[in-house]
């Protein structure tokens, strides 16, 4: 079994003790993931208008107040592009560009890749949850989400779990009955989050304006409603971009869900999952869905209709004949593909349950869905369950129960000797490439710190 042999309070102050050397180590390389950043429906810069939609951190229109969610996008880098809110980018020469383009749809909420692509056997045993978070989330004492948030960074931020969570898979087939199956055991492993990838490195602002970048650690201007990216989806499995060749096409199978906003433009259901694989430019106009609500016990604890619920963040497993049927494929198949995902502000499900929007839920496709991690097991404040623990995207980190991935030095443990070995590394394509992606960056120093301690 795995076992941490630093405490909480040390870990995260070496997490902080390391901030200004791996700023040193991180500038001028960027990371290579895939994200999107919302617009606002109501007044967007460059996506089409929805009134009375709003965006990302509210998008039922709750009209909620400034102190909870007046901060509202756009997020101020569309405009170079110009991107559409369902725009797929990557970080350019100095700001965003694009990864995939997406005409088939202007809002997007959440988008994964297979990961079971990422999962061969032997089953993995444990992930990390890595996240993004609203411009209003902040985080618990210690936290490194609290920290940004001190200094006005938090919402283009990347951030990941100190606590290591059971694999999703072995709760496949064990739900019973929906729609709503209870809390998992994972529910309470606890623990804060670290900085995985800050807003800089994704050439994202933080209230400096487009192109000015700010390192950790730097205080930047108050949020206002419209000064700071905020990621709203992010993937970097199995490959770090969707599009590897360039051509604007995806490379690989990803799956998505949309806001309300979109369901009003073009019928995209908001607790719906639709796919698009490998060589496709995107999704058929009027298609089946590869997942329905029903089949994640969603749109049915309150009234039961459509529309109640928003898929917010999302990974998915398609282990069994792979994609939906607007590619010939028979969807989501219960008990065997799963996923893990969380609701948007204004959810039905998360209202009649009392949970937040960091919530992070689990389905087998078999009409249930079960809480999976609370916020506060990702590091998040639980003091107010309607905004202030704000989950946006969703990505895993796994690996096998009894590796110690950050093991660079062949000792079996990873420690302050693997620590050196990757600094040492940084910026080449030598010993401290973790991810498999051909060079040292900032995502392999997330990797080692993310497992720092860990005893096979």
């Amino acid at each position: 079994m795995r076992r941490n042999i630093i405490t909480t309070g040390s870990k995260a102050g070496l997490v902080i003790a390391l901030a200004g050397l791996a700023t040193t180590y991180l500038a001028g390389n960027a990371s290579a993931q895939t994200f999107s950043l919302d617009d606002n429906p109501t007044q967007p810069l460059v996506s089409p208008a929805v009134p009375p939609l709003k965006g990302a951190e509210d998008p039922y229109g709750q009209n909620l107040p400034a102190t909870m969610a007046g901060l509202m996008p756009p997020s101020p880098s569309l405009i170079v592009g110009p991107f559409f809110d369902g725009d797929l980018l990557l970080p350019g020469a100095g700001v965003p560009w694009y990864d995939i383009g997406t005409p088939w749809v202007y809002y997007l909420d959440a988008v994964t890749g297979n990961h079971w692509d990422d999962d061969q056997p032997p089953f993995h045993e444990e992930v990390l949850l890595r996240f993004s978070v609203a411009r209003e989330t902040t985080g618990l004492p210690g936290s490194a989400s609290l920290v940004e948030a001190m200094l006005e960074q938090q919402p283009g931020d990347i951030y990941e779990t100190e606590a290591w969570f059971l694999h999703p898979i072995h709760f496949v087939g064990t739900l019973g009955p929906g729609p709503f199956a209870g809390f998992l055991p994972t529910v309470g492993t606890g623990g804060l989050n670290i900085l995985y990838i800050d807003e800089s490195q994704l050439m994202l602002t933080a209230g400096n304006g487009v192109g000015n970048l700010r390192p950790p650690g730097v205080p930047c201007p108050p949020i206002m409603p419209g000064t700071h990216d905020n990621v709203d989806a992010f993937n970097e499995f199995p490959l770090p971009t969707l599009d590897v060749d360039g051509d604007m096409i995806t490379d690989c199978d990803f799956y998505f869900s949309t806001p309300p906003a979109e369901w009003f433009l073009q019928g995209f259901v908001p607790a719906h999952i639709y796919d698009v694989p490998a060589g496709q430019p995107g999704f058929p106009a009027g298609a089946p869905p590869y997942a329905w609500s029903w089949q994640m016990g969603l749109d049915s604890l309150y009234q039961g209709e459509e529309g109640e619920d928003n898929i917010d963040s999302l990974v998915v497993w398609d282990l069994g004949a792979r994609l939906g049927p607007a590619w010939g494929g028979p969807g989501a198949e219960p008990a065997m593909d799963f996923a893990l995902f969380t609701l948007s502000p204004g959810s039905a499900s998360l209202m009649v349950l009392g949970l937040s929007p960091g919530t992070v839920f689990f389905t087998d496709f078999t009409g249930a869905f079960a809480v999976y991690a609370l916020e506060v097991d990702l590091g998040l404040d639980s003091r107010f369950t309607i905004e202030w623990a704000n989950v946006d995207a969703l990505e895993v980190f796994q690996k096998f129960g009894n590796i110690c991935v950050g093991d660079l030095d062949g000792d079996g443990d990873t420690d302050q000797s693997d620590l050196g070995i990757l600094l040492g590394a940084y910026g080449t394509s030598g010993a401290g490439d973790l991810d498999g992606d051909g060079d040292t960056d900032q995502s392999d120093l997330g990797i080692l710190l993310g497992d720092y301690g860990c005893v096979p």
